[in-house]
């Protein structure tokens, strides 16, 4: 019985060596973050989503946005082409010159979605601007109008977000997003594009975490000293598509970060959220939106020790079954 007893406890040994994961909590690093099915507009995580806050070149999305209301009302085709005016070649040759321009050259529709997406041609959008209302200040004024119209809480004061008093907040980004991808879907096409040529250059996509995983198809970087470091992803698994904005992180890397986190945040909310449907949870439950994200994590130190603890403890129970053995050798 003595001996039954001492194998019990040796394997109880062991399994109380094995560490166990504790949870804790995650705060993202950017100051403004959102989360959105893209099915429903529903917020799945929300940390300061209603704060206003400078965009940078996420103001970019509301001058595509006009662009394919353009196309969509029959005024321009993909092929149709857009001049460089003055303002833009003066700006792309002193002030922003990722792409660089020709003077007197006209472009492509397609070519500038390509150009806002990838190396996001802040000179490139100023001729958007002056082609399709005459100044700068006027194209402001309709990405105003439109921004009330979808009623996002947004301001606009360029098309490019470099500078000017624009200011969003991360939801109406979001929110905006799923606008643009529901009525022109095609726009995956161009924030899911690795890269494109330019005048025999290739320019990549700013935005890595496509490269990362073919889940994720955009959409928006942008960065200034004013703004910090924003971002804007979008991702499907499973069928379903999630849309993750994260405003003024501290570095490209911490947006680069977060956006991770919450992608994978925003699928299991969606995951719980449909196992509460089908048990019938209470909807107090199943709504609930966390401030925090929880992680399981465990030091690597950790593990090591454990396994040393794990390799004595066996050690010490052989010992025991082996004198056990012997013991009972002597007996006979």
């Amino acid at each position: 019985m003595k001996k039954q007893a001492s194998y019990i406890l040796c394997i109880l040994l062991l399994f109380s060596l094995i560490p166990i994961p504790t949870a804790h909590a995650t705060v993202p690093l950017s100051e403004s973050a959102v989360v959105i099915d893209f099915d429903t507009g529903e917020v799945l995580y929300n940390r300061n989503m209603n704060a206003r806050l400078t965009p940078a070149s996420l103001t970019k999305i509301m001058t595509a946005y006009i662009l394919y209301e353009e196309i969509a009302a029959g005024n321009l085709t993909k092929d149709s082409l857009i001049p460089i005016s003055p303002n833009a070649f003066y700006m792309n040759t002193v002030i922003d010159n990722r792409a660089p321009f020709s003077e007197g050259a006209s472009y492509t529709v397609n070519t500038f979605l390509q150009l806002i997406f990838l190396p996001s041609s802040n000179s490139g959008t100023v001729a958007i601007a002056e082609y399709l209302s005459g100044t700068q200040e006027a194209f402001a004024e309709r990405m105003n109008e439109t921004a009330a119209r979808l009623g996002l809480n947004a301001q606009y004061e360029t098309a490019h977000g470099l500078w000017g008093n624009n200011e969003k907040t991360a939801h109406c980004v979001a929110v905006l997003i799923r606008h643009l991808i529901r009525n022109h879907p095609d726009v995956l096409q161009y924030s899911s594009l690795e890269s494109f040529l330019f005048y025999d250059t290739e320019y990549f996509n700013i935005n890595r975490l496509i490269f990362d995983s073919e889940e994720i198809d955009g959409f928006k970087t942008g960065a200034t000293v004013a703004a910090g470091y924003c971002l804007a992803t979008t991702a499907i698994r499973d069928g379903r598509r999630i849309i993750v904005v994260t405003m003024n992180a501290s570095s490209r890397d911490a947006a680069f970060v977060d956006s991770q986190v919450l992608l994978e945040h925003g699928f299991a909310e969606l995951e719980y959220r449909n196992m509460a449907v089908n048990l019938d949870l209470p909807d107090d439950i199943a709504a609930e939106e966390p401030e925090e994200l929880v992680t399981s994590t465990l030091h690597p130190g950790i593990w090591i020790g454990a396994l040393g603890g794990i390799v004595i403890a066996a050690g010490i129970c052989i010992f025991a079954v082996i004198s056990s053995i012997f013991k009972k050798r002597k007996d006979i």
